[in-house]
């Protein structure tokens, strides 16, 4: 009787076999490269990986496993070897034999050897046919299951499946019924969570995997998932969720409204908690990203953006909402940090915003106007005002090329012009101011001649 395989192809045998194996490999003489710890471990982690992806183990998976990680030069050895321990052949010691007696245990050793490698190439011949016959008839199956469903089928989940899985896939992963349909696409859907759209999550219902989307650590999956379920207490979740984090709440609004899973009343209600909420022109901003419109009380969060924000970060959050709604609210921005200037405004502007955020408009112009006087009033504090002021003049002179009209361009000069006049009028001694002059003069920025004048009588210069 042929000898069985000695080796059952599951999982669990990876280990001691690739033991085996490598025990056997470095004990031989002719081995080029002997194998390493390393083999022990890939041996297994090889078959492991054919495992979860065909869902079954073969011989032939062990064999090549032993195969394809031993050094090349090696493998034929490695074959040996493998075949060796998947039919349980062992070197053992035999008492001496005659030249007859070995001839006969020798014909019957390679019986005994063909009789098994027999058994295990029929084995693994029989797996492939198998294997084949399956993938053929779940092939034949799926497709006759996505004829039936286009003809008589139910149309809302095949349009809620296939926004996961495509004809193709349907046919080839042999899905037989609606259950398995609603199963393998559910399944794709939730590998989505946290990008979900209002679709998928008004697709979860029909899926049938609702109540999982109701259980995402998205906060706003999670809250426009029960709002679409119909859960009671919907309303108070969402009101907890708008006071921890507007944003992630009007992501969950935008959802709620795109699939009218609430009534218009609730979702108004809704709308009016969320709105409440918000504390600053940020969260403002994001309320528009979420809902492209903007929020009722926007105005309030314009007059408070001078005393919370840098004009640059103000200016980003009006892009933002341009962006999204249309509207464009930087000219009231501009009065806003105009009107607010002296009452703590003027902390948040200075000259390279006023260059990155230019409107040709009074509010602006009146901006640039008070920085400039508020520059030179800085200056005075400083150990040296007319170095400050030169400086000054240096930074405002590149930022010049920014500006995009002619009369940006006008003001932005009057400006330059009042600071290179200044770091004249501080200017300490004679040597100071003819530097001072020399140098803002190469910068394209002279200074007035009146300046310079009254700069020299001050320092007793008569060639002023």
């Amino acid at each position: 009787m042929a000898a069985q395989p000695k080796i059952t192809p599951v999982p669990s045998n990876a280990p001691p076999f690739a033991h085996e194996f490598t025990k056997r490999m470095r004990n031989r003489k002719d081995v080029a490269k002997k194998p390493s710890v390393r083999q022990t471990q890939s041996i297994p982690q090889l078959l492991s990986a054919r495992f979860f992806r065909n869902g079954k183990l073969t011989l032939e998976d062990f064999l090549e496993a032993a195969v394809f990680t031993t050094f090349p030069p090696d493998q034929d050895i490695a074959r040996e070897i493998a075949e060796d321990i998947l039919l349980g052949r062992e070197k053992v010691a035999r008492p001496r034999l005659s030249d007859k007696e070995r001839a006969v245990a020798a014909a019957e050793t390679s019986k005994k050897q063909t009789d098994a490698l027999k058994k295990v190439m029929d084995q693994i011949r029989r797996e492939q046919e198998l294997a084949k016959v399956i993938k053929k008839e779940k092939v034949q199956a799926g497709y006759e299951y996505l004829q039936e469903l286009h003809k008589n089928g139910d149309q809302q989940l095949y349009e809620a499946a296939t926004n996961y899985l495509t004809d193709g896939d349907i046919v080839l992963r042999g899905i037989t019924s609606d259950q398995e349909l609603k199963e393998i696409s559910g399944s794709q859907l939730l590998d989505k969570s946290g990008v979900l759209t209002s679709q998928d999550i008004k697709n979860s219902q029909t899926l049938q995997v609702l109540d999982d989307v109701c259980n995402l650590s998205n906060a706003a999956e999670q809250v426009a998932g029960k709002a679409l379920r119909g859960d009671s207490d919907v309303e108070q979740e969402f009101s907890d969720l708008a006071r921890r984090d507007t944003t992630t709440a009007a992501r969950a609004l935008r959802h709620i409204e795109e699939m009218e899973s609430l009534d218009e009343k609730t979702r108004e209600s809704l709308d009016k908690t969320l709105q409440d909420n918000l504390t600053d022109l940020s969260e403002a901003a994001d309320y528009a990203a979420e809902m492209k419109r903007v929020p009722d009380n926007l105005d309030r969060h314009i007059q408070d953006a001078p005393n919370q924000y840098s004009l640059s970060d103000a200016a980003a959050f009006a892009d933002k909402i341009k962006k999204h709604t249309g509207q464009d609210i930087m000219d009231d921005l501009l009065k806003a940090y105009n009107e607010q200037y002296d009452n703590g405004g003027h902390n948040n502007v200075d000259m390279r915003q006023l260059s990155d955020t230019v409107r040709d408009n009074q509010n602006w112009d009146d901006l640039l106007e008070k920085e400039t006087e508020s520059t030179i009033q800085d200056a005075n504090a400083r150990s040296s005002p007319s170095d400050f002021l030169r400086s000054a003049v240096a930074q405002g002179m590149g930022m010049s090329a920014e500006l995009p009209t002619n009369h940006t361009q006008k003001e932005w000069g009057k400006s330059m012009q009042k600071l290179a006049d200044a770091a004249c009028d501080t200017s300490p001694t004679k040597t100071h101011l003819r530097n001072t002059v020399k140098q803002l003069s190469r910068m394209g920025q002279v200074p007035s001649k009146e300046s310079i004048q009254n700069a020299g009588e001050r320092l007793g210069m008569t060639e002023a």
